[in-house]
């Protein structure tokens, strides 16, 4: 058994002692679980130095106590150095050894990256209606009862009704409500369009306030991802921050898709793409959204995407991906079209309060939703999409690269094909003037600062074009140089270079991980004259990949 404590009540933790006796005002609740660690979160009414305690299940004596010394009303406590997959107890408390709380409070760290077999609940659109809400936690938590409890929560948004008004109604339109599942459950959110009166440019400080996110990859708590078991779940904004094509969020998202080797790939966002509500007024899902996530979602591979946002619950199938609209946790009811009324996508519905469980099982999940009396309303098994195969247009480029030793005069074979896949005849090789140097990596002309950096992986589009510095018609070989591996996050450099409006060749350049700007590489051979301009550009299916940090020119000779 690993020792993480710095402290042990048994002995004491030996904070200052308050002048007055604590009391909670939220939680405590879990946040941020992970396989190795959790957050907990509450608050008392009075500022106040605190510590939690956690414990194996069962055991007698705390593992470990971790206490801050900062005396406030909002806590927030990291635990690091769990193991995985483990049923833990914790407690917090202030002073010596006054605990906030009767019990220790059970809860499960979560599965390995291999696990099988899990469950998880989905469900969300609580709004400023705490009983409903509170009908539904009831539910899940009887149901947890009868078959075990869920690993965690997905929550599609709009925890209160205005989560940005005066007074904070976060405490009695959420957490009182939630309060006995996410003590033991951990939720993961995502934005809705209530947790901010307007769009822009309003910022959710509270929703920030009351939960923490895995931001590792993402760097924003505004949207990021999850990898639970061989479950990929994409945990975006539609509401907060832009979505569109080729924004920031976009990049992330289709970035996070394109590298993941997850079986099951899972958006969720507040809004639903498709679904069909007949009142209180009609409407069939954001279309203006779907420009702009559908072809990822269909490139990818992603197999189901959960929602909230209209307030019933509906199961759509569109292009053999699954929407679920899961907006009953407490809000008013709208009503939801039923199979065979309007909209063929639709295969379920139902205008009532409700949760979705979910239980994964090797390549299918299963789900199951429940309304707040625990009837069955639907259910549904998932297999997942493969995505589908991107390989772009074939890449046009082979080379046998001269050695490093090479000498004026030698004859190398530099192999490339033009647009037309003819390949070049072997050339004599030997370097004309007027060229860039390896070393200082000066720069072509019209371009600005010795050893530019062309392309990066922030810019869209990614291109530079240049004039050749060469003084007589012929056939010349195109060199860049590329930063070193370690410096830029692409596995190889991909291209294609143009002559003007004609596409004259595609291939990619190696990238090692030593290899720094003064190694020159090969691109291909071209016929030009003075005056032409030569364009780089990166290929339409590696976005931001192309990068090079000088030109050099090398003309060849027939013998």
């Amino acid at each position: 058994m690993r020792c993480i404590a710095a402290m042990v009540l048994a002995a004491g933790i030996g904070l200052a002692v308050p002048a007055k006796a604590q009391e909670l005002t939220r939680g405590p609740y879990l946040q941020n679980l992970k396989k190795d660690s959790v957050e907990f979160f509450w608050r008392t009414d009075e500022p106040t130095e605190t510590w939690a305690a956690v414990r194996e299940k069962g055991a007698d004596e705390p593992l470990a106590v971790h206490s801050s010394s900062l005396p406030t009303k909002h806590h927030q406590q990291l635990m690091p150095g769990l193991e995985v997959d483990t049923w833990y107890e914790y407690r917090v408390g202030y002073g010596e050894d006054e605990f906030l709380h009767e019990d220790w409070i059970p809860f499960q760290t979560l599965p390995p990256g291999d696990a099988e077999v899990f469950e998880f609940v989905l469900y969300g659109d609580h709004r400023n209606y705490p009983q409903h809400h509170r009908a539904v936690v009831d539910a899940i938590i009887e149901r947890a009862e009868e078959r075990g409890w869920p690993r965690f929560i997905i929550d599609t948004g709009d925890f209160t009704g205005n989560g940005e008004m005066d007074p904070d109604p976060w405490d009695n339109e959420f957490f009182e409500p939630a309060a006995p599942l996410l003590k033991r459950v951990n939720l993961y959110p995502v934005i809705g369009n209530h947790e901010t009166e307007f769009r822009w440019p309003r910022i959710p400080s509270r929703y920030f306030e009351n939960f923490s996110v895995p931001t590792e990859t993402s760097g924003t708590d505004y949207y990021y991802s999850l990898r639970i078991g061989d479950l990929h779940f994409l945990m975006l904004d539609s509401w907060a921050s832009e979505w569109e094509t080729e924004s920031k969020q976009w990049y992330w998202l289709q970035e996070e898709l394109r590298l993941s080797d997850a079986t099951w790939r899972i958006p969720v966002f507040h809004h639903p793409l498709y679904k069909h509500r007949t009142a209180p007024n009609p409407h069939q899902g954001e279309v203006n959204m779907r420009e702009h996530f559908d072809p990822l979602f269909e490139q990818y591979g992603v197999s189901m995407v959960l929602n909230g946002h209209s307030h019933f619950y509906q199961r759509n199938l569109v292009n053999d991906i699954y929407h679920i609209t899961s907006g009953g946790g407490g809000a008013p009811l709208y009503t939801p079209a039923q199979p065979g009324e309007g909209a063929d996508f639709v295969q379920a519905a139902a205008e009532t309060y409700h949760y979705c469980w979910f239980r994964v099982e090797g390549d299918e999940i299963t789900m199951w939703a429940w309304d707040y009396n625990n009837e069955l309303i639907d259910t549904h098994t998932f297999t997942p999409r493969e995505p589908i195969e991107d390989t772009g247009p074939p890449l046009n480029f082979v080379q046998h690269l001269p050695t490093e030793d090479m000498t004026e005069g030698e004859t190398y074979i530099v192999e490339s094909r033009d647009a037309d896949g003819n390949v070049t005849p072997p050339p004599l090789y030997f370097e004309d003037g007027n060229m860039q140097n390896s070393v200082v990596k000066s720069r072509a002309p019209g371009l600005e600062g010795d050893g530019t950096r062309f392309a990066d992986n922030i810019q869209t589009d990614t291109h530079f074009t240049f004039q050749p510095p060469i003084e007589e018609e012929g056939t010349y070989l195109l060199s860049v140089t590329t930063p070193s591996a370690g410096s830029v996050d692409a596995p190889n450099s991909l291209f294609e270079v143009t002559q003007g409006d004609d596409e004259l060749i595609r291939g990619q350049v190696a990238l090692t991980h030593n290899v720094t700007g003064n190694t020159w590489y090969d691109i291909g051979l071209f016929e030009l004259v003075p005056g032409d301009t030569v364009t780089f550009i990166q290929v339409d299916f590696e976005p931001d990949r192309f990068y090079a940090d000088a030109v050099k020119v090398t003309r060849y000779h027939e013998e």
